[in-house]
């Protein structure tokens, strides 16, 4: 059963609250990642681009960490651990567009390059630790 984000944390998606992306490489070493990242119907999601290492990691291995660090108060957090539930082009484009308007203030993320596929990885969180 998936674990609830608690409503005292939940203002850090509204946030330009990078988050800490822990994947697992081949080799089973973690790689470690700031990301931006989104919640909506009780899944977090990251965002990225088809190729790279945590698209390559998270396709094999699901399982991951996210610590989503409030930027005015880097005591006040919130760990997520859980499975890659969903890895979907769909809406990818849009999705980096919404979340470069929370974190850059502009409408279009600046960085779209013609080559690129942006991939959205649904995150279902499996236990929730909330600090400060």
């Amino acid at each position: 059963m998936p674990a609830t984000i608690p409503e005292s944390h939940l203002d850090l998606f509204q946030k330009k609250s990078l988050a800490y992306l822990a994947t697992v490489l081949k080799n089973g070493s973690v790689q470690v990642n700031p990301v931006w990242c989104d919640f909506e119907d009780g899944r977090v999601i990251v965002n990225s681009v088809k190729g790279r290492q945590k698209d390559i990691n998270m396709r094999r291995n699901p399982s991951v960490t996210l610590c989503i660090a409030d930027p005015e108060n880097s005591f006040r957090y919130l760990e997520v651990r859980g499975e890659v539930e969903e890895i979907t082009e769909s809406g990818a484009d849009a999705m980096i567009d919404r979340m470069a308007k929370r974190y850059m203030d502009v409408d279009t993320y600046p960085f779209h390059a013609p080559d690129q596929i942006r991939v959205n990885f649904l995150i279902r969180p499996d236990t929730v630790r909330a600090n400060g």
